[in-house]
Order: C-alpha cells, then sequence, then structure tokens
C-alpha cells in the first residue's frame, strides 16, 4: 500500500502496516500501518447514503458486514481487549470499512488494511461489541473519517494511559482528549489536511489498542470516550442505516409509581363515619353525616348521638344498635312519647323526683349538657294531677 502526506510534499512512503491481534506481542512493530489517503479528492461525504451491509474482501468474496466481517476483524485485531475497547474498535474497523468501499469497492485481508484472517476465532465478547455498535462510523464536518488505529505502546499504563513515544509505532498515536476543531492532531499515517481543504476531517488521528484496553481497564471509560481520547472531542459517532442495521435499543420507560392507598376519611374507598358521604354516622356531631362535627358536641338523645343509659332518645328519634336515629313513635312497640318504651317512666312509688329524668340520670346533672330533652317529666306530672281531679270529681259526687 502506498501511503501519501502533505508534509511530505507527493514523497511515498511505504509500510507494511501494523495492527494489534489477539496475540500483540508476537508482532513486529517496526513496520508502518500501510493504511493511506492518496490524495485531496479522496475524502467520502458524510452521512453516507446507507450502510454498506456487504464487503468484498480481497482473496475470501464477500463477507456480511455486521455479523461476519467485522467480529473476525476486531478479534484478529485486538481480540484481548474486554468489551469497551472492543466496541471503540468495531466502530473504528467499520469506517475503515466504509471508506474503502466507498473509494475501491473492495479490503484486503492483511495489515496493510484489516486484518480478516487470523487463528482465532469471533467469541460472545465480539459479537456483542458488533452488535451494540451497529452501524456506528466515525465522521467530522461532514466527511467521513478514516479511524486510523495501531497497537501502540505494550507497556501503556494508567493513570496517565499515555504510552512512551521513543516505542516504536506509539509514535503515530494521538492524544486529543479534550481538543476540537483545529486543535485536533492529525495523524501522519495518512494525509494530513490543511483546515481550508476540502475533506478536512478525514483525518483526526490514530488510536493505541493498547492504550484503549488501558482506559477502560483502569479508568473505566466506555467505547465514546475512547474515541474521543484519540480522534478529538468534536468526534461525530454516525449511525448509518440500513436493512443489516439493527436498530437502537429503545430506552426504556420509567415503572410508575404506585397510586397510595386510600386512607379512612379521605374520600377514597368505603365511606367512614364522618367522612363527609352525606350519611348519618354515629358520632360525627350531627347526625348529617358531614364530618364537621357542629362544634365538637354530640349531645346524649340527640340525633346521631348515643341513646341515654335508660335507652331513651329525644321525640322522633328511636335507638337502634345503642344511637338515636329518626323514627315514628311506637315503632319499638311502645306508646311513649319518643317511640321508645321506658322513655320519661317514673318510680314505682312515684316519690322520688330523682328518678323522674330519661335513662335515670340523676337529677342535679338535668342542666349539665348529658340530656338535650326539652321536657323532664312534665307530661307525665299533668296527666298524674288530671287524673288525681278526675278521681276528686267522682268521690265529690258520690
Amino acid at each position: 500500500m502506498v501511503l501519501r502526506s502533505s508534509r511530505g510534499g507527493l514523497g511515498l512512503l511505504v509500510g507494511l502496516g501494523l495492527c494489534l491481534a489477539c496475540t500483540p506481542e508476537g508482532r513486529d512493530e517496526s513496520r508502518l500501518r500501510g493504511d493511506y489517503t492518496p490524495s485531496l479528492e479522496a475524502w467520502v461525504p458524510a452521512p453516507l447514503p446507507s450502510a454498506y451491509c456487504e464487503i468484498l474482501v480481497e482473496g475470501k468474496g464477500w463477507r456480511d458486514i455486521e455479523t461476519d466481517y467485522l467480529p473476525r476483524v476486531i478479534t484478529c485485531e485486538n481480540g484481548g481487549a474486554n468489551l469497551e475497547a472492543l466496541k471503540a474498535q468495531a466502530i473504528a474497523a467499520r469506517s475503515v470499512a466504509y471508506y474503502a468501499m466507498a473509494n475501491d469497492g473492495s479490503i484486503c485481508d492483511s495489515q496493510g488494511c484489516q486484518v480478516y484472517t487470523c487463528n482465532a476465532q469471533p467469541g460472545p465478547l465480539a459479537y456483542q461489541a458488533v452488535e451494540e455498535t451497529s452501524g456506528q462510523y466515525l465522521s467530522y464536518d461532514g466527511v467521513l473519517t478514516y479511524a486510523f488505529y495501531v497497537a501502540g505502546d505494550s507497556n501503556t499504563s494508567p493513570p496517565s494511559c499515555v504510552g512512551n513515544p521513543g516505542v516504536s509505532i506509539e509514535g503515530w498515536v494521538t492524544y486529543n482528549q479534550g481538543k476540537t476543531g483545529t486543535a485536533v492532531e492529525q495523524t501522519d499515517l495518512g494525509w494530513v489536511f490543511n483546515p481550508s481543504d476540502a475533506g478536512y476531517g478525514q483525518n483526526r488521528g490514530c488510536m493505541s489498542q493498547w492504550g484503549a484496553r488501558c482506559l477502560e481497564n483502569s479508568q473505566g471509560y466506555n467505547d465514546d470516550q475512547i474515541l474521543r481520547f484519540y480522534y478529538g472531542e468534536d468526534i461525530t459517532v454516525t449511525q448509518a442505516q440500513g436493512a443489516c442495521i439493527l436498530p437502537p435499543e429503545p430506552e426504556p420507560e420509567p415503572e410508575p409509581e404506585p397510586e397510595p392507598e386510600p386512607e379512612p376519611g379521605d374520600g377514597g374507598g368505603e365511606p367512614q363515619p364522618g367522612d363527609g358521604d352525606g350519611d348519618p354516622q354515629p358520632g360525627d356531631g350531627d347526625g348529617d353525616g358531614d364530618g364537621d362535627d357542629d362544634g365538637g358536641v354530640c349531645e346524649v338523645g340527640s340525633s346521631g348521638c348515643v341513646c341515654t343509659m335508660g335507652g331513651g332518645c329525644d321525640p322522633g328519634l328511636v335507638c337502634l344498635d345503642g344511637f338515636c336515629e329518626p323514627g315514628g313513635p311506637g315503632e319499638d312497640g311502645g306508646d311513649s312519647e319518643a317511640g321508645e318504651a321506658g322513655d320519661d317512666s317514673q318510680s314505682s312509688d312515684g316519690g322520688d323526683d330523682d328518678t323522674q329524668l330519661t335513662g335515670g340520670f340523676p337529677a342535679d346533672d338535668r342542666d349539665g349538657g348529658c340530656s338535650t330533652r326539652g321536657s323532664t317529666g312534665g307530661g307525665s306530672s299533668l296527666v298524674f294531677l288530671a287524673l288525681a281531679w278526675l278521681g276528686w270529681s267522682r268521690r265529690r259526687r258520690a
């Protein structure tokens, strides 16, 4: 492969290209990756009209990019990495594959392009990395970015995860974390564009595969953070569309919060005493069920209140289940004034005025607020006097 650099005029740099395979220690890191951008005219507009679902691999034929080509490439290139570094590798490798298809219609199977054939077979992690980045590639300012990557320094270590620049091809790596625009360093592996050139954005630097492992394993970086560490803060991860591209996972909908259980008297659930449902309830203060308690006093013997100790209630009320409720005279089978047997009864000897109060309350409690009756046996006294007068009249006539 031939590589041109604007810094070397039209001079040619010939290299065989190097990438990190599943056994990077066995690679000859003295050789140069042969990825190239041959001229100012070789740039590809982005976003692409559609995804490339198949790729022609030289010597191998057509391969499905998402289910066959990329899982094998990232396994051969960086198979020992964990998931996030493999996802970053998948996005970079897809960018290279799309560029090759757009310009040449095929791609080589060697270190000069990307390694598709090696002794290692893709595992579940490789398929997961490709699936979770389905159709994603790099671009900048309307240009498809050729995502250069090399092995870098095998001793790249935290916390910086920056390799030693004196180690072989580490010198091609660019560290563009936090950089944007023209501050992003391009790599000499490709054509170095001037900001005013058409196609500026194709070369946005070069990723270290050892460094990507370091960033994930020691710093917890995800694939997006790894890519921006090398290609600049403003690099765009573009989503291609096509029949072979898996739709992105939908965001999970938040679980609805359970409705609180209604409390007694709050208007929900079954009506409760004094809950304002309009039904008279025992002890709600006024018998109208409005829950306002009408002054906070429920007077004994009145509507909705407890019956007197003798079972008596105010006129027009009857004692039902211990509470005074509306009812006609004689409802309980008696003929007393309030329809309650025993109401306004006198003592058997008629000589103790203290027993004239309803229910047996003492006479000195009559005005104490316990009974709301308007009469305290006055009607019975008049009957007694009338009977006495009638008896006296008959005796006189006799």
